[in-house]
Order: structure tokens, then C-alpha cells, then sequence
């Protein structure tokens, strides 16, 4: 009996190897792996990359973030990044695409007192945002963002 088990698995296997067609297999890989190197991994989606420098009463914001959202008229993600010493720089793979974009730009910093956090029922510094509402939330920064160009951008923010 076992080796009448044997025989019907070998019959099996003998029958999808025939089914499979394991010989065209090596051939499918190889051909699949020279697509990926003909075309690349990743994709040329159209994302462009955006710099720029960003001040606060004309000295440079230390840190924050910044965020691009798409206006009305322009399809494509929003893109964001972080502002160290006035500068930022969002790379193409995660870039924008062309198109008119809301700017955000958010900082924020401690005050140096402490407020008591009740979720941890516990005393924590105060952390407020000080770049103004109309600079992020309620933002009337813009950026028109281009297929050519260098697509660098300047923000000259006050706190009135």
C-alpha cells in the first residue's frame, strides 16, 4: 500500500509538471526581470521638486513644516516637508505636480510654562503655534508650481 501511494503521487506530479509546463518557467522569469530593467522600478509620474526658504519677521523660521494642497483646477497629492533653518526642500518622489497650490506653514514652540495634560495626568510644556492663522490654517499663501523653472519659492511671513 505505500508504495501504491508513491506511484499515484509521482503520477501526480508527472501530471502537472506536464499541466505547469515547468521547462517555459525559467524563460518567464528571465523575461519579466528584463522588463523591470528596461522601464525602471519606479514610475515617472510627473511629480516635481519644490525648495525655497521661509522667514518670520524677516529672520529665517528655525522649524516648522510647510504642505502644498492643490487649488481648484489642479489634480495631483499634497505634499509636504519640514522648514530647518528657513529652508525646505521637498524631493520629486514625493513632490507636487504642476499646477496652482495653498501653502501651509506651521511652527511652533514652547512658552515655558507648563499646562497640565490630562490624559497622562501630568504637567507638560506649554507648546503653542506662533506662525500666524493666515499662514496655515486660514493660509492666503499660493505657489504656481511649473514643469520647467526651478520651482524655488520664497516666504516672507510677519506675526502681525
Amino acid at each position: 500500500m505505500y508504495h501504491t501511494k508513491i506511484r499515484g503521487v509521482n503520477k501526480e506530479a508527472s501530471y502537472l509538471r506536464e499541466r505547469v509546463n515547468i521547462a517555459g518557467l525559467p524563460l518567464t522569469i528571465l523575461a519579466c526581470w528584463l522588463l523591470l530593467v528596461i522601464t525602471g522600478c519606479g514610475s515617472d509620474d510627473g511629480r516635481i521638486t519644490i525648495t525655497g526658504t521661509v522667514t518670520l519677521d524677516g529672520e529665517m523660521l528655525p522649524d516648522g513644516s510647510i504642505s502644498l494642497r492643490p487649488m481648484m483646477g489642479t489634480s495631483g497629492p499634497t505634499a509636504g516637508g519640514k522648514i530647518t533653518n528657513g529652508s525646505f526642500s521637498i524631493p520629486s518622489d514625493k513632490g507636487v505636480m504642476p499646477g496652482s497650490y495653498r501653502v501651509e506653514i506651521t511652527a511652533s514652540r514652547e512658552t515655558g510654562k507648563e499646562v497640565m495634560d490630562t490624559r497622562l495626568n501630568t504637567m507638560m510644556p506649554e507648546i503653542i503655534q506662533y506662525v500666524p492663522t493666515k499662514y496655515n490654517r486660514e493660509s492666503e499663501l499660493t505657489a504656481d508650481v511649473t514643469e520647467a523653472g526651478t520651482n524655488q519659492f520664497e516666504f516672507q511671513l510677519t506675526s502681525e
